[in-house]
């Protein structure tokens, strides 16, 4: 949270705490985690090699412990490192590796992050296409899970693509929207890192430099207060309005039956974590999504539910 908010000392800190209390517990799978989120401050902090080293001792030693949830967060992390530390090519093939592995496991958190990072790398790349169409499918997926930090920034990454294909308009208005999940956040681009805010401040410029300011307050002017649905449904090019409803209600997925199925059983979203190989992050959001769906505001109404559909009448 600390680093999320920009406040790198103070997660500094709390990594040294963690890995002075791994040492003293000698706790193998405390320390990786620890060594994992030194490397998101390393990465933060503009320091690429240092953070590729320890992630890549940190996914080892995740694997070790056959937590595959963890090894899946790393490997996109990972990835962006790569992206701007060394060869970009190296960040796609990571980026194919956690794209194989999360679909394997019908992981969604982390597959929206790595199609957002792997569209970062067609972007950089030069391949346009590819990079607009890897950050629409990273939103598809945020209409139901609604990170708001992955939606802030793959839109983000829609902006700066629009530059790159001189669609100045439209990218003020995605750069528009960008800010207003940032905002919403209570942080900013800024806090992710040098190289992403970088990236953002030149598109940004460039924007400027070819619309006048009388068009770009135009522009802010025209665009509504979206919520973060309503913002994914015009990104995606929906024509929900504003308080509208966004997306139909659906049957739940296959892994949504799954993840109710054991919700009826009495698990936690921990529990289910576990058992499905999932992060627990990807759970709360499944189970959100079924609540949602189905109407229900707890977790009994879902197991009266998947008992029903177990033996219906």
């Amino acid at each position: 949270m600390a680093l999320i908010q920009g406040d790198r000392d103070a997660a500094a800190s709390y990594l040294d705490a963690c890995h002075e209390t791994a040492a003293v517990l000698d706790d193998a799978v405390l320390a990786a985690h620890a060594s994992h989120w030194r490397a998101l401050h390393h990465y933060f902090s503009g320091n690429l090699g240092e953070a590729m080293d320890l992630y890549g001792s940190a996914i080892a030693a995740h694997r070790q412990a056959g937590d595959t949830a963890s090894v899946l967060t790393a490997l996109f992390q990972l990835a962006l490192a790569q992206a701007y530390g060394s060869d970009v090519n190296s960040a796609l093939s990571t980026c194919h590796e956690f794209l194989e592995l999360s679909s394997r496991h019908g992981e969604r958190w982390t597959h929206a992050y790595s199609l957002w990072v792997s569209g970062l790398c067609h972007w950089r790349l030069g391949e346009l296409a590819n990079a607009r169409q890897a950050a629409m499918e990273a939103l598809k997926i945020q209409q139901e899970f609604k990170d708001a930090i992955c939606t802030a920034l793959t839109i983000e990454l829609l902006s700066w693509t629009a530059v790159s294909e001189s669609h100045f308009e439209a990218a003020a208005e995605l750069g528009n929207a960008a800010a207003g999940a940032w905002k919403g956040l209570g942080t900013s681009i800024d806090a992710f890192g040098p190289h992403l805010k970088a990236d953002s401040v030149r598109a940004a410029e460039a924007i400027r430099n070819h619309l006048s300011p009388r068009r770009l307050a135009e522009l802010k002017a025209q665009q509504p207060r979206f919520t973060k649905e309503e913002a994914i449904a015009r990104t995606l090019g929906g024509t929900a309005a504003a308080g509208s409803p966004v997306a139909p209600r659906s049957p739940l997925t296959p892994r949504e039956n799954e993840v109710a199925r054991l919700v009826a059983e009495g698990l936690s979203n921990r529990a289910i974590a576990q058992t499905l190989v999932l992060s627990p992050r990807t759970v709360d959001g499944h189970v959100e999504n079924i609540l949602g769906k189905l109407g229900f505001s707890s977790r009994t109404q879902v197991a009266a539910w998947a008992a029903q559909q177990a033996h219906p009448v």
